[in-house]
């Protein structure tokens, strides 16, 4: 090995210490991430879940105000929670590859998050879960009925 080589490899290790602890957090988030899909899993086929459609939505605010947690998990919070989970490991990966490639690691890495912002707006759980607590409030019918057609169309 010449000196220049040993010098490349010393600020590599040193830049892999520098980022010791992501790699560390982004094995942990990794691993939690599995678990949660194979949760999410496990509940989709065990619970019944609220097809939207299928499942009025009356009886989803109804589940909701009853059992918050039991209408949670039926509104798919487990694959909410799981997605941004993968987050750490994306940051992690991507400043351990971006010495191999960094246009291709910072190209996956982006187009990880635009999948990540992509999930988060298809499960509406904060907003129905909102709706669901106004709708049972409303004392005239006319405003329950206001709430139903809010919570019909966030859920198709």
């Amino acid at each position: 090995m010449n000196k220049s080589q040993i010098i490349q490899a010393e600020d590599t290790e040193i830049q892999d210490q520098q980022w010791k602890d992501l790699y560390r957090i982004g094995g942990i988030f990794s691993i939690l991430a599995v678990i949660l899909t194979i949760v999410a899993i496990s509940v989709f086929l065990i619970w019944p879940f609220f097809l939207p459609g299928q499942t009025s939505t009356e009886k989803i605010f109804t589940t909701l105000q009853n059992d918050l947690f039991g209408g949670l998990i039926t509104l798919d919070l487990f694959a909410l929670i799981g997605g941004l989970f993968y987050i750490l490991p994306w940051l992690a990966l991507y400043i351990s590859l971006k010495q191999v490639n960094n246009s291709y690691a910072l190209i996956a890495l982006v187009l990880g998050l635009i999948g990540l912002t992509i999930i988060i707006p298809t499960k509406p759980v904060t907003e129905v879960v909102f709706l669901s607590e106004h709708y049972t409030a409303a004392k005239p019918e006319a405003s329950r009925s206001q709430y139903l057609a809010a919570g019909e169309a966030l859920l198709t």
